[in-house]
């Protein structure tokens, strides 16, 4: 299967659907990850906090880490269209990629780039495309649990990847909390 998850930030795949991405690599499925933006930031007096290049940096090695192809369309931080333009060079890869599963953020997600990633992906989806959202559900304990979950399994995978297979007991019992379907909420 080729699965393709579509961000519009380089930490918002990571942050989102990294251990599914990662479930998928672990199956054999060839995994790429889309980034709308160069992630690069300024804050809000024009000081540059993030440098497109640094982003790219983070996102390659956050790529590699769960083993899918990368690609970045660089569009500016802040800026992504909803337009035909966008939606056409996503079909494009798309298309070119012959994907059959996407995840791309929630359309209801308050951040504008995320709504417009989003958008612009499901403007293209055909009947033989699965789409799936990632970004939090509506409540925020919802969210915290699903945030929590996904950053565990990418925590352990990194553990994993480096050779390091022992987690500190605090994250072993959340990760336990997590394979058997739970969630512990207290804090330690």
């Amino acid at each position: 299967m080729n699965v393709l998850g579509v961000g519009a930030h380089y930490d918002d795949l990571e942050l989102g659907c990294s251990g599914t991405l990662i479930k998928h690599v672990q199956k054999g499925d060839k995994v790429t990850m889309m980034v709308i933006t160069d992630s690069s930031y300024k804050n809000p007096n024009g000081d540059l906090i993030r440098t497109a290049d640094v982003a790219y940096r983070e996102g390659l090695k956050a790529a590699n880490i769960v083993g899918a192809e990368l690609i970045c369309l660089n569009y500016e931080t802040f800026m992504v269209p909803f337009d035909e333009a966008l939606t056409k060079e996503i079909t494009r890869r798309i298309e070119e990629l012959n994907i059959d599963t996407i995840y791309s953020h929630w359309i209801c997600d308050l951040h504008r780039d995320h709504q417009y990633a989003a958008k612009n992906t499901l403007e293209h989806r055909k009947p033989a495309h699965q789409f799936k959202k990632f970004s939090p559900a509506v409540r925020y304990d919802t969210c915290c649990c699903v945030w929590g979950i996904m950053y565990w399994t990418f925590m352990e995978h990194c553990h994993e990847q480096e050779g390091n297979n022992r987690l500190h007991p605090r994250n072993q019992q959340r990760s336990q909390a997590r394979v058997s379907g739970t969630v512990s909420r207290r804090r330690a």
